[in-house]
């Protein structure tokens, strides 16, 4: 039961840090791999909701951690390969905290829009569609054996903003617009056709 109040509050943060940010459409000055970090997983360094913070730890890779009161829930990794591929790192804390864990890698060279599309209570997190964007696993517990799982341009389930239950269409539409304005950003200055 306490994973599950863990993921409900890393699902709360994450939920109210990316109101704040696409309130703010602070989307620029971000670095390729931060921008990768909000288009996958929809949070930012120094987001705070709940009780847990999410603390950039490195640059390089990029590094981050969801860290609460009892220490370090889950962190969070973006490798830069090229200009549009990148490699994701999930690692709950805890083995038997129902977290996504493993390797994933992004190739982003085609990517037309990331879409927000709904909350999965069972999971704690919200299902994105990185439609044009191609997803190979790396590395996962079960040797990649659910690779059918991240399928060209298929749902990606593991997007922590905004994934509150019941949180408002307002704060829906504006994670959405601070999507639209990271892949904008990312097509127009990094990963360039």
């Amino acid at each position: 039961m306490q994973s599950k109040s863990k993921i409900a509050r890393i699902s709360a943060m994450a939920a109210t840090a990316m109101f704040l940010a696409a309130c703010s459409g602070s989307s620029s000055a971000q670095t390729p791999e931060e921008e990768v970090m909000f288009m996958v997983f929809g949070v930012r360094d120094k987001d705070v909701a709940d009780g847990v913070n999410v603390v950039k730890t490195s640059d390089t890779p990029l590094t981050m951690e969801f860290r609460a009161d009892e220490g370090t829930l889950m962190t969070l990794g973006v490798t830069k390969e090229d200009d549009c591929r990148y490699v994701v790192d999930m690692k709950p804390a805890n083995a038997e905290m129902p977290l996504p864990r493993g390797k994933i890698r992004f190739d982003l060279s085609g990517l037309q829009k990331v879409t927000y599309e709904r909350y999965v209570p069972s999971k704690g997190m919200g299902v994105t569609k990185l439609e044009g964007a191609e997803l190979q696993c790396i590395e996962t517990p079960n040797k990649c054996a659910d690779a059918s799982t991240y399928a060209q341009g298929g749902p990606w389930e593991a997007h922590f903003g905004p994934v509150v239950q019941g949180n408002s269409a307002e704060s829906k539409k504006a994670h959405q617009q601070a999507l639209d304005a990271a892949v904008a950003d990312f097509k127009a200055n990094v990963c360039k056709p």
